[in-house]
């Protein structure tokens, strides 16, 4: 068997209130939510019908989940990045995040993401205000991302 490693932190409790950095990925890392990679700003970016999806996925998953923020998120060609926080203690991230990518995937009609995704427990306010930057400046920074595929 290999030696799979662990993508939640052991012994933690993901249906706690608190802050919560996400990466999610596309299958293969398939470039599927940008249209060009050319811009000058950040108005300049064009999402594909996916990313559209996707886009409007995202005020939709506050609504559903009343007890969930997103208080920041970027749509990435292959790859998404949001701060969640949980504002009650209802149900686990886990949870929340197989939901709503099955929600994404009936609404695309075939199947976008990875089974998992990667979390990162927001602990600290200069953490926050460092994750938050990041989220801010990584279409800025495309072609030096880990996941940067050409477009």
């Amino acid at each position: 068997m290999p030696n799979w490693k662990r993508r939640r932190l052991e012994n933690y409790d993901y249906s706690q209130c608190g802050a919560y950095f996400v990466t999610i990925c596309t299958i293969e890392k398939y470039n599927l939510f940008w249209k060009n990679d050319t811009f000058q700003n950040m108005d300049d970016i064009q999402l594909t019908n996916l990313g559209e999806i996707l886009n409007v996925s995202m005020e939709e998953l506050q609504r559903h989940y009343p007890f969930l923020q997103i208080d920041n998120y970027v749509i990435m060609p292959n790859h998404i990045h949001l701060i969640m926080v949980l504002t009650e203690q209802r149900m686990s991230l886990s949870t929340i995040i197989n939901q709503w990518k099955g929600y994404v995937t009936r609404k695309c009609g075939t199947p976008v993401f990875q089974p998992s995704f990667h979390d990162h427990i927001i602990r600290t306010a200069d953490e926050y205000e460092k994750i938050w930057n990041y989220i801010e400046d990584n279409p800025r920074k495309w072609n030096e991302d880990k996941y940067y595929l050409a477009l």
